[in-house]
């Protein structure tokens, strides 16, 4: 997975967001994202077992007990885009979720129906797509994968963003259809993207533009405040997503403990230390964020 924690560099206030390597290396807080995302997989799984199993013998009802269970797992045949992927670790286990959660009773998998891994950097995005050919590509193909596409994505240029499918649309004007030319997808995932005050905007306008009306969701990791300070910009991140007036936070918790518990396969501290010192030294912040649909000026929300 490319280099480690301590050859992180934050850049100083900039716009050259093309030149910020920090994607080469593998942060603590996608760790922990990935770790939240495996426990998503396997309980939304349990979650949509559950609603199989209590209607098998209705087949009437087989169905809406199918269209229950996708609903109740959190990637099950949805639309996945990783932010910032750097590494891609929290989106390769999400494209995972398939081998993580055996099938329901009737055949629904816990596997997304594509994932996309985003980055800027040419060199995070080549070492992004590695990770995806060794991880995904040379994998089991008895294991249930999605599509995984890698793309160089600027938050700032929509014409690099995933396009939609308007294979299926009506013929409207060209105005509406270029304000649909970019793909909304169902889940986004975020970890530690902010640590400059100017991308706080940008992140929220983004995740607005990308993520479905009502259903979409956002899964973010930060770091949790040390000593009364958090990373630069992550405040007024928290901020403008509760003025947008699109965004309901559901839930806001610290990260279980065993969710920064060391990585590595030979259970080595000190090197743990040495990676990613912060697994070992911070706390860490789990969001999830649900999109609604604009409130009108004045409108109440419900």
């Amino acid at each position: 997975m490319a280099n480690t924690e301590k050859d992180r560099v934050l850049p100083a206030e900039q716009e050259d967001y093309q030149a910020d390597a920090t994607g080469l290396s593998l942060w603590a807080a996608s760790i922990v994202a990935a770790a939240w995302m495996a426990d998503l997989a396997t309980a939304g799984a349990v979650a949509a077992e559950l609603v199989t199993t209590e209607g098998e013998d209705n087949t009437k009802n087989s169905n809406s007990n199918n269209s229950r269970s996708r609903e109740l797992h959190p990637f099950a045949g949805k639309s996945v885009l990783e932010l910032g992927a750097g590494c891609g670790l929290p989106g390769l286990t999400v494209a995972n979720a398939g081998a993580l959660s055996p099938a329901t009773a009737t055949g629904v998998t816990a596997a997304p129906a594509k994932v996309y891994l985003t980055d800027l950097n040419p060199d995070t995005v080549s070492n992004l797509q590695h990770n995806v050919t060794i991880n995904i590509n040379n994998a089991d193909r008895s294991l249930d994968h999605p599509a995984v596409k890698v793309l160089t994505m600027n938050w700032k240029d929509p014409s690099t963003w995933p396009v939609a499918d308007t294979s299926e649309k009506d013929d409207d004007s060209n105005e509406k259809k270029q304000e649909s030319r970019h793909e909304q997808v169902d889940v986004l995932l975020g970890s530690d993207l902010i640590y400059q005050e100017s991308m706080a905007a940008l992140l929220v306008d983004t995740v607005s533009a990308l993520l479905k009306e009502d259903t979409g969701r956002f899964y973010y990791v930060a770091p949790a405040a040390a000593e009364g300070e958090v990373r630069k910009g992550h405040t007024a991140f928290l901020k403008r997503m509760e003025e947008h007036g699109s965004f309901h936070l559901i839930c806001e918790r610290l990260a279980p403990a065993h969710y920064a518990a060391n990585p590595l396969a030979n259970q080595d501290d000190d090197l743990c230390f040495l990676h990613f010192h912060e697994l070992m030294t911070a706390q860490f912040t789990l969001y999830t964020f649900q999109k609604q649909k604009q409130r009108r000026p004045g409108q109440q929300q419900h």
